[in-house]
């Protein structure tokens, strides 16, 4: 964060992921996140969703347009 931000919101605890599903329409984008246990023999047991996150379309492109760059940068180093 820079100087002028500030942090308004409460600490927020994190979930770890290794699913994403991303399923569109004109109105929303619907971001699910979950976690899929690993099995013995390679495939997956089952899963759960972790968080489901609701967006316009809009800002969907913004933070697709800001993971791009954010991913460019890193493999810049």
């Amino acid at each position: 964060m820079d100087k002028k931000t500030k942090n308004v919101m409460p600490p927020i605890s994190g979930f770890f992921a290794n699913f994403a599903s991303v399923n569109n329409s004109k109105l929303q984008t619907i971001i699910d996140f979950g976690f899929i246990q690993p099995s013995e023999k390679g495939e997956p047991k089952s899963g759960v969703i972790i968080k489901r996150i609701i967006m316009p379309p809009v800002i969907a492109k913004e933070l697709s347009k800001i993971l791009n760059k954010a991913f460019e940068n890193e493999s810049k180093k």
